[in-house]
């Protein structure tokens, strides 16, 4: 008991320090967009040694975080564990955060999901983010032509 809660506390502890690194406290009260702030070093590295954690909380707030605040520079952690990973529901919070990020490269990785997924909700919901990166993608290019 007495190992489980120290090791809450370094959780929070390491949450606490990569949130103040990733934010600078500089932009409470505003959204946040992916050019408005610089990620130190530090923080990236953080971030992605958190999606990599085997503490699962940890874990989920750190995929978060990466696709909230479009993390580009996490991105390839997140395909990494994506390929890993056994939790169905840590595999559709991956696929969110990269669907925000928003790079062509990763539907490549989307429609992996969306075709060869075992768990049925991850594929479903693959196959519904990969639909609308198709239709965003379409969109995109028919703007670009017109």
């Amino acid at each position: 008991m007495l190992h489980n809660s120290k090791f809450r506390k370094s959780t929070v502890v390491f949450l606490v320090f990569m949130l103040l690194n990733l934010f600078n406290l500089t932009t409470f009260g505003q959204k946040i967009k992916s050019g408005d702030f610089n990620l130190s070093q530090t923080a990236i590295q953080n971030l992605n040694i958190g999606i990599k954690s085997e503490n699962t909380g940890l874990k989920k707030n750190s995929i978060y975080f990466a696709g909230l605040y479009l993390v580009d520079e996490s991105a390839e952690t997140l395909i990494e564990q994506l390929k890993v990973e056994e939790d169905p529901s840590i595999r559709i919070l991956i696929t969110k955060a990269l669907y925000l990020i928003d790079d062509d490269k990763f539907m490549k990785e989307i429609k992996k999901l969306a075709v060869k997924d075992e768990d049925k909700n991850v594929k479903e919901f693959a196959q519904r983010i990969y639909s609308i990166m198709k239709l965003e993608k379409t969109l995109n290019v028919a703007e670009v032509s017109n």
